[in-house]
């Protein structure tokens, strides 16, 4: 499967109202802590919320998955704001504004990003069209450093 570039895919991040969905599978607290620990040493701005109320940003990711309220992560990646969902320990879940996405420089910024959760975990990760996990457009594999385009865009 071709290593995938920004023309490869500049489909997928075409506004069409939806966001993109990253996913890591079959995930651990232990895979969460170590997405955030990095996030922190990258030196990327964080805001965190609490029910939309602004709050520190957690040190200990496993406080994040009380469910009496809802959080949310914003993680500005160079202009684009990927925000990280807490449902479940078990699938790290997070989203872009397509339109973000907007030039080979950020596209870069994205893939760099990618990487970076694909080497905390040791595991793919998978970009996706909205709610839709089952049907990746991109997978990010961590053993080859690889992008990898998986339908053409």
């Amino acid at each position: 499967m071709p290593q995938a570039t920004r023309d490869h895919c500049r489909a997928y991040f075409e506004p069409d109202g939806s966001l993109r969905d990253i996913y890591v599978f079959s995930t651990t607290i232990q895979d969460w802590q170590a997405v955030l620990d990095e996030v922190r040493r990258a030196g990327f701005r964080l805001k965190f919320e609490v029910d939309g109320v602004p709050a520190p940003v957690p040190i200990d990711v496993a406080s994040t998955f009380d469910r009496s309220a809802t959080r949310m992560l914003s993680i500005d990646v160079d202009g684009i704001v990927v925000n990280a969902h807490f449902f479940t320990q078990d699938e790290i879940e997070l989203d872009i504004e397509p339109r973000e996405v907007d030039s080979a420089k950020r596209f870069k910024s994205l893939r760099r990003f990618l990487a970076l959760v694909g080497r905390s975990t040791k595991k793919p990760v998978v970009l996706t069209e909205e709610s839709l996990p089952e049907e990746p457009l991109l997978r990010y594999e961590p053993d080859s450093d690889a992008l990898v385009l998986l339908r053409a865009g």
